[in-house]
């Protein structure tokens, strides 16, 4: 049974999370400033969700820690932080690689979502590998190989932790992350499951093996073209690999409305049928990155570097 579904304080920390993720301040919409000390005005809509769920749910519902560690790659010291399964005994793991714009609140707030469903999430700071805080431009294309391999290194991390079963493990990957997942799975079996998150097709991806997939897309996506989720569909198609693609109509780098729910519903059924677990919904909105308002040429299949053209160029 669905953990959100079936506990009246997770249903209201859902409400909660779902006002603050529709009405609350986005990243491409900065807080408003209104005098020369830049004082930061919040709605009241918003200082009354968050009041709400500190009295209903406790401090430590809403912004429940995570614990952190660092784990070696390629000489680098990568910081992956988890966010522990509620549930006892050896519990599925979920990797979750953010986008272009790192490892912010954002991810974290999804970590927590996932998390809640009786998964152990880790978000991995892949970027630490190449000494990053967001991707660049100038740089995407000689080190996508480079996160590949720290991703493969959490894989390892994680596969060694207390109370994580290592046969069940999955990658979600946002925009660059989705790429990553994708770049990832195709080299390393202990993957068992993708979701790839208005992702990019990793160049020369398909020769290796192939892991089930979840595509989730925008048909008007700016960023990384709708092209990329139909690749994909064709090339999971012929390699006979059980696969999901959901292309949602006017919705971009990211959804909204519907698209949302929907999202959510399918990420939920999609790890249960192939990591296995109790699964809460994971709120689309908190993992959207702040690439909606960026402009630029369009970006080519399978080109790592025009991926990042305009992310690595973000405010």
């Amino acid at each position: 049974m669905d953990f959100y579904r079936s506990s009246p304080s997770a249903r209201r920390l859902e409400a909660i999370g779902s006002h603050l993720g529709s009405a609350g301040a986005r990243e491409d919409q900065p807080f408003q400033q209104i005098d020369r000390k830049t004082r930061i005005v919040f709605s009241m809509k918003q200082i009354l969700a968050i009041t709400l769920a500190l009295l209903f749910l406790g401090t430590d519902a809403v912004l429940r820690a995570s614990s952190a560690d660092v784990f070696g790659s390629g000489g680098a010291g990568v910081t992956i932080e988890r966010f522990g399964a509620r549930a006892s005994g050896k519990q599925p793991a979920v990797i979750l690689l953010h986008g272009a714009d790192g490892a912010g609140d954002r991810y974290r707030a999804a970590a927590q979502r996932v998390a809640a469903g009786g998964y152990h999430v880790f978000l991995v700071h892949y970027l630490d590998r190449t000494g990053q805080s967001r991707a660049s431009y100038s740089t995407i294309h000689q080190n996508l190989p480079v996160w590949t391999q720290t991703v493969r290194d959490a894989i390892g991390y994680v596969s060694q932790q207390q109370g994580v079963d290592p046969s069940r493990i999955g990658l979600l990957g946002v925009s660059l992350g989705g790429g990553l997942a994708l770049a990832t799975a195709q080299q390393d079996s202990r993957v068992r499951a993708v979701v790839s998150y208005f992702g990019f097709v990793p160049q020369g991806f398909g020769s290796g093996r192939l892991a089930p997939t979840l595509v989730l897309h925008g048909a008007a996506d700016r960023i990384v073209p709708v092209s990329n989720a139909y690749a994909l569909q064709n090339l999971l198609q012929a390699r006979r690999v059980p696969h999901e693609v959901q292309i949602y109509p006017g919705q971009g780098h990211g959804f909204t409305g519907a698209a949302e729910a929907d999202a959510s519903q399918r990420i939920t059924a999609f790890f249960q049928r192939y990591i296995g677990s109790r699964t809460a919904s994971i709120d689309p909105s908190v993992v959207q990155p702040n690439l909606e308002k960026l402009t630029g040429s369009a970006l080519q299949l399978g080109s790592e570097a025009a991926l990042i053209r305009s992310a690595g160029a973000q405010p």
